[in-house]
């Protein structure tokens, strides 16, 4: 007859969090504006493989475009703040991967 003896985890040793209070929900603000500004360059593209025809479309919608490129701006801020607070948070788990992570990434 086998005899199971489960005991419970020490509790003393509690993780501590990377970010609290404000800066978390920073953290989660930027994490989710930069990849939306990102979708915002995307969504004007059209479908044409002639390069002529793209051309001519970019001069069509010249105030879509201006958008296009100034959101596409406005993300990059965004986008390597994401990469610095992921690389934040990889930390806690492995320092040296964070560290490649986060030199590749920029």
């Amino acid at each position: 007859m086998t005899v199971l003896a489960v005991e419970p985890k020490n509790a003393g040793t509690a993780v501590k969090p990377v970010f609290a209070g404000l800066a978390c929900w920073l953290d989660a603000v930027v994490l989710v504006i930069g990849p939306l500004l990102q979708v915002v360059v995307f969504l004007p593209e059209t479908d044409a493989r002639d390069t002529t025809a793209r051309v001519a479309f970019w001069v069509a919608q010249s105030a879509r475009i201006g958008l296009v490129m100034g959101s596409g701006l406005l993300a990059v801020p965004f986008l390597l703040g994401g990469s610095a607070i992921l690389g934040a948070l990889a930390r806690v788990a492995s320092r040296r991967l964070a560290w490649m992570g986060g030199i590749l990434a920029k």
